[in-house]
């Protein structure tokens, strides 16, 4: 298997077959200087540009192609599973749709749990560093 770059511009985006070909990661990432370069955001758009081009099937394959990047990704980018129900049900793939419903649902709860966490534990450390220099003042 190739090794995950999260950088757009090292992978082709033309073809279903290039599309089917970008690696999905095997463990968290970090992202580029500029997230816009990143491969999962950089797949949103093309799947937009898809859509425009009446070419659903790789327009689909681009967000499918995201949605299995995301996990792993430190951008929820939580309306990509949205956008793909979307793109599915436009192509009459109803089952589909309800199952990425269904794993949208699971990846917004797991994003928003993390994110609050994070943010408890930021304010936790935070008021614990102010009780601690007020009691040795």
């Amino acid at each position: 298997m190739e090794k995950y770059d999260p950088l757009a511009i090292n992978y082709k985006m033309d073809t279903l077959e290039d599309i089917l070909s970008i690696p999905v990661p095997t463990e968290k990432f970090e992202l580029p200087d500029d997230f816009m370069d990143s491969i999962e955001y950089v797949l949103q758009r093309k799947a937009t540009e898809f859509k425009k081009e009446g070419d659903m099937e790789c327009a689909i394959a681009c967000l499918e192609k995201a949605v299995e990047i995301i996990p792993f990704s430190p951008m929820p980018y939580p309306d990509c599973f949205e956008r793909l129900e979307k793109y599915l049900k436009l192509n009459n793939q109803w089952d589909e749709a309800e199952e990425v419903s269904l794993e949208g649902a699971k990846h917004l709860l797991l994003s928003s749990f993390l994110l609050s966490s994070f943010a408890f534990r930021a304010s936790f450390a935070s008021f614990t560093d102010c009780t601690a220099a007020s009691i040795s003042s």
